[in-house]
């Protein structure tokens, strides 16, 4: 009897170190999961940050589009300019050579307007080149996230998965020590 009760006893004992294992590692799997769950806090705050700079960059093509706009109309402006100046020497003929200096003078100011908006056009191409490889580098990044969330969310379900079968391992031991136990009264009495 007594050594049915000291294996008993010994059994309870495995099963006790049994469910402190359970709860250490069920401790720890816990401390993993909060880790996790500031790793994906991080990613979206990043997510967020990344969004507003596709917002500035759009603000910033805005302004863009705005500034080749009025470059646009001052063009017109300066074509307007030369049709009246046109005007101008037919009625002047008498004045010759006044005219040929402005006219002179016109064409030197229209090459540097030219090369004004050449340089301009060249700099605005330049900018949209940028603007796209920085829209290509913020959808690459979403497409990132968008990869590492799917990867997260997988991980997620299977440490559900794992923190189900843990309980379920758990319910058992404590119902088969309760067992015991009742058992152990049984005999003790």
């Amino acid at each position: 009897m007594e050594d049915k009760l000291n294996s008993v006893l010994e059994y309870l004992d495995a099963l006790k170190h049994g469910q402190d294992r359970l709860e250490k590692n069920q401790t720890g799997f816990s401390d993993r999961m909060d880790t996790f769950e500031g790793n994906l806090n991080q990613l979206a705050e990043s997510q967020n940050h990344m969004r507003e700079s596709q917002s500035h960059m759009q603000e910033t093509q805005d302004h863009m589009q705005e500034s080749q706009n009025h470059m646009q109309e001052t063009q017109d402006h300066m074509t307007a300019m030369q049709e009246i100046m046109a005007k101008n020497q037919n009625r002047m003929e008498e004045d010759l050579d006044s005219i040929g200096k402005s006219q002179v003078r016109l064409e030197e100011s229209q090459s540097g307007l030219a090369e004004n908006q050449r340089r301009t056009e060249e700099k605005l191409d330049n900018f949209i080149i940028e603007i796209r490889s920085g829209f290509s580098h913020v959808q690459s990044r979403l497409d990132e996230n968008e990869g590492i969330f799917s990867l997260t969310s997988n991980k997620i379900h299977h440490s559900e998965v794992d923190i189900a079968h843990l309980l379920q391992k758990t319910e058992i031991h404590d119902f088969k020590i309760s067992n015991l136990e009742k058992k152990m009264e049984d005999l003790s009495d």
